[in-house]
């Protein structure tokens, strides 16, 4: 059926783009009667309004453009689950929930980001922004909800400091990849984070001194002396690239001058 209809469009075209010829050529009267043909014959095959208004509109093109998506057979069509309901959901917008939902959907949405910051599903960073918003909300049932979220996650790092103590040197990437998440957060701060940044670089200084060393050497304690040193070892063109977004953040033109010397040579 659909492969017949698609016929009639393009028989249906074919009389149009003729129409138009003809009429360029002078040797047309009926354009007007056959473009009001051309537009009944479209509305009978996609019985749609907006179609038949983009056929006129780019008149010949528009009567072979279809608009509407092609329909997956309901043989082949699974059956949507409990599940996938939840997961549809759980993609909505957080931005969204936050700021244009009812005080109950803010208040689920803080519960389900925290479960999925303990989950290791969502970043702390972006729990932080979500609980930050919320403590200042005008329901104090949300700013409730927002600082016991708070609290659990807080509580929760007892277990990942039980986790870090037990992961082996060989997997020092595992253990920087989930105390960084810590770091970019503003979870942490005064000794806490002195103490993580210290466990990161104890790791980091038993590694093979490559890219990946310096990367994460330098994006702990911000020294650029470290990208110097890596970009002289490796002539990584990652480590190029942070250390002149760097040096042009510091305003230092000598020293992006002398970065592009080195890197010519």
């Amino acid at each position: 059926m659909r492969s017949n209809l698609s016929v009639v469009n393009l028989i249906n075209f074919s009389i149009g783009l003729l129409n138009v010829g003809l009429w360029i050529n002078g040797k047309n009267d009926f354009l007007l009667v056959i473009f009001l043909l051309n537009l009944v014959i479209n509305f009978l095959v996609n019985r749609d309004l907006s179609q038949v208004l983009i056929a006129a509109l780019t008149y010949p093109l528009g009567l072979i453009v279809s608009l509407k998506r092609k329909k997956t057979p309901f043989e082949g069509m699974e059956k949507t689950t409990e599940m996938e309901v939840l997961r549809k959901i759980s993609r909505k917008s957080l931005k969204e929930s936050v700021f244009f939902e009812n005080a109950t959907t803010r208040r689920e949405t803080i519960l389900r980001v925290s479960e999925d910051v303990e989950r290791g599903e969502v970043s702390l960073e972006t729990f932080m922004k979500v609980s930050k918003r919320l403590m200042k909300d005008s329901d104090s049932d949300v700013v409730l909800y927002a600082t016991e979220s708070t609290g659990k996650v807080e509580r929760s790092f007892e277990d990942v400091e039980k986790f870090l103590s037990g992961v082996p040197f060989e997997e020092t990437r595992i253990f920087y990849g989930r105390v960084w998440d810590y770091l970019e957060s503003d979870f942490l701060t005064g000794g806490v984070e002195k103490y993580y940044k210290k466990s990161i670089l104890a790791r980091i200084g038993r590694m093979e001194k490559d890219e990946k060393y310096f990367v994460m050497k330098y994006r702990v304690d911000k020294d650029p002396t470290v990208l110097w040193e890596g970009l002289e070892k490796t002539k990584s063109p990652l480590i190029y690239k942070m250390l002149m977004i760097e040096l042009l953040k510091r305003k230092d033109i000598e020293g992006v001058r002398k970065l592009k010397e080195l890197f010519s040579q």
